[in-house]
């Protein structure tokens, strides 16, 4: 996703993107899949 398409989201929006993203990285560097990282 492109800096100007987040550009326009919301807080809520925002963070779950984030949280996505940033957790299928973390993810990707530990060899476990996203949902293994999930919060809930």
């Amino acid at each position: 996703m492109a800096a100007e398409s987040i550009a326009g989201l919301g807080p809520e929006e925002l963070r779950a993107f984030l949280l996505e993203e940033v957790g299928a990285q973390i993810a990707k560097e530990m060899r476990l899949a996203p949902a293994d990282l999930s919060p809930h």
